[in-house]
């Protein structure tokens, strides 16, 4: 059942954020700015996402998102999906990417190598040999390392488990 808003689109849930805002911590506050910068980021995400992204607790969430009027996060996401249904799909997002790639398999490999190019060049410039250093050095002096991420980034967290695991460190 919805208690939530009548529906109004995204102008109904932009008139929710500024009614309710300066009634709010800043904890919820930036709960707010999540769901005002990006409302169908929510979509595919857990209470506990949009906690770590605001840097406060799922019960945060869940009780903004209540004093906005919602039932819950899926009260919430009904309404986002209601709002956001006339623009653009994540399929054709999809789609527009996987047309955007260069032909074949051959362009997705130089596509997906011009992509990890241009990360280590950021990395390059913008962290120093020194506190690279200093990093590893941290690392090797840990007694325990403790890597989190959320869902999307489940695979990296397994893999960098699986690579220290295998360097000898209790991860």
């Amino acid at each position: 059942m919805t208690a939530g808003p009548s529906p109004g689109g995204a102008d109904g849930i932009a008139r929710r954020l500024r009614r309710v805002r300066l009634k709010l911590g800043p904890a919820a506050r930036r709960v707010l700015d999540i769901l005002a910068d990006d409302p169908s980021w929510i979509l595919t995400r857990t209470s506990l996402d949009i906690a770590a992204r605001a840097r406060t607790s799922d019960a945060t969430v869940i009780r903004t998102i209540q004093a906005l009027g919602y039932s819950g996060l899926p009260d919430l996401r009904a309404q986002v999906e209601r709002a956001v249904r006339g623009q653009r799909s994540v399929a054709d997002t999809l789609g527009r990417t996987l047309r955007d790639l260069r032909p074949g398999f051959d362009g997705a490999v130089a596509e997906t190598a011009e992509a990890g190019r241009l990360g280590l060049a950021a990395v390059r410039t913008d962290v120093t040999s020194g506190a690279f250093g200093a990093a590893i050095d941290l690392l090797f002096e840990a007694r325990r390392i403790v890597f989190v991420a959320s869902r999307p980034w489940s695979g990296l967290r397994a893999h960098m488990r699986w690579s220290l695991d295998a360097l000898g460190f209790d991860t």
